[in-house]
């Protein structure tokens, strides 16, 4: 399967992932026997190669009671000897917030099986475990993988409290390939790293194919309204250089950003401003992607997904407000979802709203739309 840009690796080129074959994780001492489900059938479909037959079993087990669908899912990801089904079962575990997780994560971390090792960073980065910046910062000098250093550099982020993984960070932002250190840059961008910015800007003042990702690292940091003109100006291509128009140059010049071979660099800024609450921003997102060209279009999924996937509250009080665009809003996230690829990110999402939709009130706007996005992003 092919793996294209994913929701923090902006930097990233497109690539073709391999998955290498698991071993069973040993199973963690506080979890109890696995038991066998009912759904366990349904859990060994996760890995069919039909995409209707595994979206199917997935939606089963999401839709299981609790209880039977965890033990089914343990199962899988503690003595499962198909090493994709027990990636996509610990996702899903993910989603049921299962207090094993931490447990079954640990073990994962040097597991053989490149997924569930991504997957477990992943959770990391989202559930932090103070104990483990140790051995996370000792896991830098062993993980090597393309598509799982990323992760770990994150999950080891969300633990910036301590002032050896701020060294660690900072450390890396000078050191090895520029995939990897592009990660570390939209790390930082991420967590508003104060503490970094002196690396950062070394990188944007240098120049070469890291300078973007560097600005666009410090525009979380710097003042709300400079930090765009801050991208804009470092960025080298916005409407001959006019950075002093800043949030309103990156509206009027979005249109036509395709042609002037800026559309990523617009469609980025346009997702951290929806992010910060800004309407017009998620507006022109959608408008795009509607009714652009394709490549305005990819670019504008893209980046619509990054804003699902970091503020999915936001877009469902969005899509409440824009219930005519329904229809082409669901079709343009699925396609970021499935450009990203954010396997774990995307469950998270789907937890978030599936909450969204029960505190909603029965009948209202905000229910019709997160289920309308649970539906049609096939949960």
């Amino acid at each position: 399967m092919t793996r294209l840009l994913r929701t923090r690796d902006w930097a990233a080129a497109i690539v073709l992932c391999g998955s290498v074959a698991g071993q069973a994780v040993a199973q963690p001492a506080a979890a109890p026997p696995a038991v066998a489900s009912p759904l366990a059938a349904q859990v060994a479909k996760l890995g069919d190669f039909d995409y209707d037959i595994r979206t199917a079993a997935a939606q089963a087990v999401r839709r299981a009671p609790a209880a039977d669908a965890a033990s089914a899912l343990v199962a899988a990801v503690t003595t499962g000897a198909d090493s994709y089904v027990r990636f996509k079962a610990f996702v899903l575990l993910t989603g049921l917030l299962d207090p094993r997780l931490e447990d079954f994560a640990r073990a994962a971390l040097t597991d053989r099986n490149d997924r569930l090792r991504q997957a477990a960073f992943d959770w990391l980065e989202r559930h932090p475990v103070p104990a483990l910046a140790p051995r996370l910062i000792q896991l830098l000098e062993t993980e090597q993988a393309e598509f799982v250093r990323p992760s770990l550099l994150r999950a080891l982020a969300a633990l910036d409290a301590d002032p050896a993984v701020r060294t660690a960070l900072t450390r890396e932002v000078a050191r090895g390939l520029d995939i990897f250190r592009g990660a570390v840059l939209e790390a930082l961008g991420q967590r508003k790293a104060a503490y970094a910015q002196e690396a950062v800007a070394k990188v944007v003042t240098a120049g070469g194919p890291l300078r973007d990702v560097a600005a666009m690292a410090l525009a979380p940091v710097t003042d709300k309204e400079k930090s765009v003109e801050l991208v804009l100006r470092v960025s080298q291509a916005i409407a001959g250089g006019r950075d002093d128009e800043g949030r309103e140059l990156v509206r009027k010049t979005w249109p036509s950003a395709a042609a002037m071979g800026i559309a990523d660099k617009s469609a980025q800024l346009l997702a951290l401003m929806a992010e910060r609450g800004d309407d017009t921003a998620a507006a022109l997102l959608v408008e795009a992607g509607i009714a652009g060209a394709r490549d305005l279009r990819n670019h504008a999924a893209v980046a619509l997904g990054v804003f699902a996937l970091r503020t999915p509250e936001r877009l469902v009080a969005w899509l409440a407000s824009h219930p005519e665009q329904q229809e082409g809003v669901l079709a343009l996230v699925k396609d970021g979802f499935d450009l990203l690829e954010e396997d774990v990110a995307e469950e998270a999402f789907y937890a978030s709203v599936r909450a969204s939709y029960w505190k909603a009130a029965d009948g209202s706007p905000v229910r019709a739309s997160a289920a309308a996005l649970i539906d049609g992003l096939e949960f």
